[in-house]
């Protein structure tokens, strides 16, 4: 079987402020990218392409000859360049009270911050969402995550780890920003899973995720199988959504490892970070400057 179909669960998109910026970023998308998830923070990241912009770049008046960018039901979106063509779907990564950080898929509602970790898996489950656990190993701000490396020393934390497995529907084992130090986060994430699911007999898919921060998509990922274009281009969103997870369950896929080289993730990780320890009104990301999406 061959893996040649890129899906990114995993991904903050800049939100373009004129038709210039738009079109870069359609195009790196289109053709880097075969599945890509739009990951937001609720209304906390004013940079970050949210829902609602999805939205307006599906409504405006993009030049149609050669862009098509359509929402076909369930928070999914085709986005077609010429001979290219992508399936974009809105995630939200949800900052839970113990500190891990769950992607909920296509979920029908914003789900509420800072609730109980167990509490917002079955809300996405509630909301008809898929639920990914996001870097287990990595749960604090950038600067300071050197010292999680001893979470597994922290009882508590695992003995959430371990429930949460049995709940969630997929993990990321593989995170691209996970760079310099905190690659060894990686590993202890691949090493716990695999060993949970030899202990418990339980299949967990194990994805790889870009978490890219703005910084260009397609480098890291999940390959699944070769479909014809005919499959992408007249499937509904719920449709490619279960056709995409039920690769997922079965083991269908291959991941694509590459992390963030020092010189990204100091532009688009460290720089930031220390901006916002000296600009208190600098909230998430770069900037809290109010951009718009033409």
């Amino acid at each position: 079987m061959e893996y040649t179909k890129l899906d990114n669960p995993h991904a903050h998109l800049p939100k373009p402020e004129n038709w210039e910026e738009l079109k870069i970023l359609l195009y790196q998308i289109a053709g880097n990218t075969d599945f890509l998830s739009a990951t937001h923070f609720a209304n906390r990241v004013e940079k970050c392409l949210s829902p609602s912009d999805l939205e307006t770049i599906a409504n405006s008046s993009l030049p149609r000859k050669y862009i098509k960018f359509e929402s076909i039901g369930n928070n999914t979106y085709l986005l077609k360049i010429r001979d290219l063509s992508t399936i974009i779907y809105v995630s939200q990564e949800i900052r839970t009270k113990q500190g891990f950080h769950i992607t909920g898929e296509c979920c029908d509602k914003t789900i509420e911050e800072g609730l109980d970790a167990r509490k917002t898996v079955e809300l996405i489950h509630r909301y008809n969402g898929k639920a990914l656990l996001e870097h287990p190993f990595t749960l604090d701000a950038v600067l300071i995550q050197y010292r999680l490396l001893n979470f597994d020393l922290d009882h508590e934390k695992i003995k959430l780890l371990h429930e949460l497995l049995y709940m969630i529907d997929g993990v990321e084992v593989f995170n691209s920003m996970n760079t310099l130090w905190m690659a060894i986060s990686n590993t202890h994430a691949k090493n716990f899973v695999r060993n949970w699911i030899k202990r418990n007999g339980i299949y967990v898919p194990q994805l790889a995720g870009g978490d890219e921060h703005y910084n260009p998509v397609g480098k890291t990922g999940n390959l699944l199988p070769e479909e014809s274009l005919d499959f992408l281009l007249k499937a509904t969103g719920s449709e490619i959504q279960e056709w995409r997870w039920q690769q997922y369950k079965n083991g269908n896929f291959k991941r694509k490892e590459k992390l963030t080289s020092p010189l990204e993730f100091a532009k688009y990780m460290i720089i930031p970070t220390i901006r916002r320890l000296i600009f208190k009104e600098e909230k998430d990301f770069k900037t809290s400057t109010k951009t718009k999406v033409i």
